[in-house]
């Protein structure tokens, strides 16, 4: 193993947080579980269903619209999204309500 490998390693689980480590470097130690608070909640009364998860998966579809897989611990969702300047490669957390369609995002927020 070479020592930028090593230092790699000891900087990774030196960080404190499942979060802190999907952060910066893109991916967290799974052995602790998946990461807290991510969810995809039952259907409301008008059919939508509330989501917060990771960014598996994306790609832009025309300017502005995105489509991503997103996983929540339980499922994973695919949805297409309208997002502005802030939705980037390095967003990993995305939270958000989707149509009774089950595809298309009302909203979607870039969290981290």
């Amino acid at each position: 193993m070479s020592v930028y490998t090593a230092a790699r390693r000891r900087s990774f689980h030196a960080l404190p947080t499942t979060m802190s480590q999907l952060r910066a470097h893109g991916y967290w130690d799974v052995r602790k579980g998946f990461l807290a608070g991510c969810y995809a909640k039952p259907p409301d009364a008008k059919g939508r269903r509330r989501f917060r998860g990771v960014v598996a998966a994306t790609r832009r579809l025309r300017e502005g619209v995105v489509a991503m897989c997103v996983g929540t611990g339980d499922e994973y969702l695919d949805v297409t999204a309208v997002v502005g300047k802030a939705f980037t490669s390095k967003v990993r957390l995305v939270t958000g309500w989707l149509e009774p369609d089950g595809r298309e995002a009302v909203e979607c927020v870039c969290v981290a």
